[in-house]
């Protein structure tokens, strides 16, 4: 049996010259190759018009060939290679073990290809490793279950099988929790990595549309179309400005703002009027960047450093090693958290957090 193939026209070729009877028969040899489970003897062509819905080439081509590409697709898999395991993993639980594992292999490979869609190609490598090996773990997990309409129910062990079921669903449990929790992990890595510029372009393009769309509902409800409470949508503007203002977020405080104007200039009635306090934000956003812009301040304490972060907003307490569980404690009872991002206790800069630092390290924080 020919394993490897240059390209999909190769695979699709030697399937139909040399594996289907006549170029069209399925045989045994064509449900090993693809890990499908299609009744011996019957035209394959046939098939693919009755029972394929999907596949990226089929849905586009509709032919038997464009099927194949998708199986082709299919193989590039390192998942494609374990139907053995997946079948024995079946065999006590299902009446049809070819077809279950066919499909469950199938299933996984669409999963995977999924995940590494939305990921950096740097981390498709030790991604799909990982999720091999997890997908494994609970392949033998399930291959210790059993089912009593297939082995009968005579001497059935049902405790036993009771543990391997729940044993069996705690494995794929935490196979499933490990892929959303790396998935967050990547995507706030990428995230930060992006330069500033790129993330206030994206931020503001959220906001323009929540404000368009807000204030076509406002435009409605004076015109009479719309039956909604008109303060509640202009609040619901003004509070996203507000909250970028406070933040220092000047930028795009301005272009908010410059959005507006734009939209109540097109208006008979203005979206927002000119008393309304949102028109100050712009000092007020300035004022506070200029606050966040100074530079921190830092003190030395015993074993360890108090910063005042003006960028984050925060007085930080960073130590060289771990503190005692008297430190710790008092920390809490503080109202200081944990942060494993700046790997350092840290609270909001208020007046009072720093009446609460100079007394727990005798520092004179103004």
């Amino acid at each position: 049996m020919n394993t490897s193939f240059k390209n999909c026209d190769d695979f699709a070729n030697y399937i139909i010259d040399s594996v289907l009877d006549h170029g069209d028969i399925v045989t045994y040899e064509f449900n090993r190759m693809t890990n499908l489970d299609i009744p011996l003897g019957r035209s394959l062509n046939q098939y693919v018009k009755e029972k394929v819905a999907g596949g990226k080439n089929f849905s586009e081509f509709g032919t038997v060939k464009a099927f194949l590409y998708d199986i082709y697709e299919l193989t590039l898999s390192p998942i494609f290679s374990l139907y053995d395991k997946a079948r024995l993993a079946y065999t006590w639980t299902s009446m049809n073990p070819d077809r279950a594992a066919g499909m469950n292999i199938n299933e996984h490979i669409a999963e995977l290809n999924t995940d590494l869609n939305l990921l950096p190609k740097e981390d498709h490598n030790w991604y799909t490793d990982k999720y091999i090996r997890l997908y494994l773990d609970w392949l033998s997990a399930k291959g210790r279950t059993a089912s009593s309409m297939v082995t009968g129910p005579a001497n059935f062990p049902v405790e036993r099988n009771r543990k391997a079921l729940n044993s069996e669903h705690n494995k794929y449990q935490t196979f499933q929790e490990w892929r959303d929790k790396t998935q967050k992990s990547i995507a706030k890595r990428i995230e930060r990595s992006k330069p500033e510029s790129q993330k206030r372009d994206e931020k503001f393009e959220l906001l323009k549309k929540d404000i368009i769309h807000s204030a076509a509902v406002i435009v409605g409800i004076d015109n009479g179309t719309e039956p909604y409470n008109r303060a509640l949508f202009v609040s619901s503007i003004t509070g996203k400005i507000e909250r970028l203002a406070k933040n220092g977020e000047h930028e795009l405080v301005e272009k908010c703002l410059l959005l507006l104007e734009e939209l109540n200039s097109s208006q008979k009635k203005p979206i927002i009027t000119s008393r309304n306090s949102v028109w100050n934000l712009r000092e007020v956003a300035v004022d506070i960047a200029k606050q966040a812009e100074r530079r921190n301040e830092e003190y030395q304490i015993d074993g360890g450093i108090v910063i005042v972060n003006y960028a984050d907003d925060r007085i930080q307490v960073k130590h060289d090693e771990k503190p005692s569980r008297e430190v710790i404690d008092s920390l809490k009872r503080n109202s200081f958290n944990w942060s494993r991002f700046n790997g350092a206790w840290q609270r909001k800069i208020t007046n009072n957090t720093k009446n609460v630092v100079n007394n727990m390290f005798a520092l004179a924080i103004r």
